[in-house]
């Protein structure tokens, strides 16, 4: 099967607290609100300790009445791109940021493409305050398989500490080696994020196409992968319909598709079949086709690994539906722990308009997730603007100014240009407030029985909200009425009896606007 002449890499996960981290609009003073544990302790103890609940859906809900969910999107800064080609530099300039440390001095690695070689070097950057990346920017040197032919790498810092100093790892993309004639990913290692080595045991992992994200799952313990598997749904020529998912050659001859190749999904097997072709379209620039009667789409599926290098636990974790509109697919996605869930950006792409842009999906378990299906968190720029196209987000991360903020790339072109030499790529910044995914207004909510692991509640809010916390029995706690826009407002209730035990909140949202409750 043809393949693009370039890629999108999804970026690292994992926990969206920054301990020390100074972005702008960020003033060092404390919260004037009487109560607020303030803005001048970057990691204040009652984040630490507490536990965090967004409303994205109804899921710690257990009563409502008249009350109204608004998503929210990411505004982009005033002055985008941050991150631009420097003059001594290869290729198209960097597209992709993904991040290692999350603190000072922060780190991250930079992604660009050389079409003349077709290859994707990453370049590894130091930060003193997460915001200027204007140092040098030191070569990767990752590792290679003889004479493999190499087409990308994705990086991933390692929280868990399970291989010692060895604190950077790698998952690297092959498109053939001598040994191995189909895509596949063998795996490395690193001291210092720019020089590398493959891991003694060399494994090979097969599945995954090019675009795959990795993190730490710090409430699993375990690495996690998302990455994009094809799929490829249509009707034999018998008429009985037909989909699975994998790496697959196609040989198109009018109106018949000769699909041949591995599956994946649903159980890995050879597969050799003859499918109904509209041939109506044509490849969308990366050797998919979205053909009425035969849909090659890209999908987002899932694995997980004790040590990193043997992955288990393979499954579709975001489907397009196959009534979706004609195009409709994920380009991979970025998943980050967020408090007691898991909150992710879906890449979702178009290949008619070549349009990709990212929606908000969460989950509570990491493999069942839910999308906001009517907006898009960020969207791209318009004709001429250095974003139009595509938009590759990072994942976010929390700078306890009251926002959370992410870097985002483009290539400055829809997915459909082909032509090199109309590539342009850069990174900008975009923020959005702290758990400001989606708000509740309106009416009045009631929790389920939620685990108290703080002696003081926090909550993020514009207006006037009534606030009453009971036991789940029924006795009541404390209540009070809270005024203003606060991202870290603590009622005068004390918790200290309830540690470890859970209570019911139950919000008078009917003047005020909701976004998170801490307990």
């Amino acid at each position: 099967m043809k393949r693009r002449k370039f890629i999108t890499i999804a970026g690292t996960g994992g926990s969206l607290v920054l301990p020390s981290l100074l972005f702008p609009g960020y003033t060092g003073k404390p919260d004037k609100t009487p109560g607020c544990t303030g803005a001048g302790n970057i990691m204040s103890s009652a984040v630490a300790d507490g536990q965090g609940y967004l409303f994205l859906d109804d899921h710690w809900l257990a009563a409502q009445s008249g009350v109204s969910r608004r998503f929210h999107t990411a505004v982009k800064e005033t002055g985008n791109p941050v991150i631009t080609r420097q003059t001594d530099e290869k290729g198209i300039g960097p597209y992709v940021f993904l991040w290692a440390e999350k603190q000072s001095p922060f780190t991250a690695w930079l992604t660009t493409f050389v079409g003349e070689s077709n290859e994707y070097p990453l370049v590894f950057v130091t930060s003193a305050d997460g915001i200027n990346w204007n140092s040098k920017r030191q070569p990767t040197d990752v590792f290679t398989v003889r004479d493999g032919n190499q087409q990308c790498a994705v990086y991933l810092y390692d929280d868990s500490g399970r291989y010692g100093d060895y604190r950077y790892l790698c998952a690297a993309g092959f498109r053939h080696t001598p040994d191995i004639k189909r895509y596949h990913w063998r795996f490395g290692r690193s001291r210092d994020g720019m020089h590398w080595e493959p891991f003694p045991e060399n494994p090979v992992w097969m599945g995954p196409s090019d675009v795959l994200s990795l993190m730490w799952d710090r409430l699993k313990k375990k690495y996690v992968a998302y990455y994009k598997v094809w799929r490829y749904a249509g009707t034999t020529l018998d008429g009985k319909p037909f989909v699975t998912y994998g790496d697959f050659d196609m040989e198109i001859k009018g109106h018949v598709c000769h699909l041949f190749g591995h599956a994946v999904f649903p159980k890995r097997e050879e597969v050799d079949v003859k499918l109904e072709y509209g041939g109506d379209t044509s490849d969308d620039g990366g050797g998919g086709r979205s053909d009425a009667r035969l849909r090659t789409t890209r999908e987002v599926a899932y694995a997980e690994s004790d040590d990193f290098l043997h992955w288990e636990n393979e499954q579709v974790v975001v489907d397009t539906p196959l009534d979706a509109p004609l195009g409709d697919q994920g380009y991979g996605m970025n998943v980050c722990c967020y408090d007691n869930m898991y909150i992710g950006l879906y890449n979702h792409f178009n290949s008619v308009t070549g349009l990709m842009q990212p929606k908000v999906v969460w989950s509570y378990d990491g493999i069942h997730f839910q999308m906001n299906k009517d907006d898009f968190f960020l969207t791209t720029g318009q004709s001429g603007e250095w974003d139009v196209g595509m938009i590759i987000p990072s994942c976010p991360v929390a700078a306890n100014d009251g926002r959370i903020y992410l870097y985002y790339g483009s290539q400055g072109v829809d997915h459909t240009v082909v032509d090199m030499n109309k590539l342009h790529g850069a990174i900008g910044r975009a923020w959005l407030r702290q758990d400001g995914f989606a708000s509740l207004k309106g009416g009045w909510v009631e929790t389920v029985p939620l685990r108290v692991q703080s002696k003081k509640m926090e909550i993020n809010m514009t207006g006037v909200i009534g606030v009453s916390l009971k036991t789940p029995s029924g006795e009541l706690i404390g209540e009070t009425v809270l005024r203003g826009d606060h991202y870290r407002l603590v009622p005068d209730i004390d918790l200290s009896a309830c540690l470890n035990r859970e209570v019911v909140v139950r919000l008078d949202l009917s003047n005020g606007e909701l976004f998170s409750i801490r307990l």
